[in-house]
């Protein structure tokens, strides 16, 4: 019997260590909508997030938009506390 887990992992990075309005772009193309669209069915698509200015692109927006993702921004400071509902939802 094997002990290995199959890690499918997608790492980025920035000059200065923040994310961008793109690398958010890039990621949410690449990432969110392909792992999910498939096991939406055409339906709409929730996506939670922290209320940083990377997530408000107008790009992100349209593209969304398109996709049927429906993006939620926490309110700013609070993404600690509301974490927990994550796993009551």
């Amino acid at each position: 019997m094997s002990n290995t887990t199959k890690c499918d992992l997608s790492v980025a990075a920035t000059g200065k260590g923040f994310i961008t309005g793109s690398l958010f772009l890039d990621w949410i193309e690449r990432e969110f909508d392909t792992r999910t669209k498939d096991k939406t069915k055409g339906e709409w698509r929730l996506l939670f997030l922290d209320g940083h200015s990377s997530h408000q692109t107008l790009q992100l927006i349209d593209f969304c938009r398109e996709r049927k993702i429906i993006v939620m921004a926490f309110p700013p400071h609070t993404t600690h506390a509301l974490q927990s509902m994550l796993y009551t939802l």
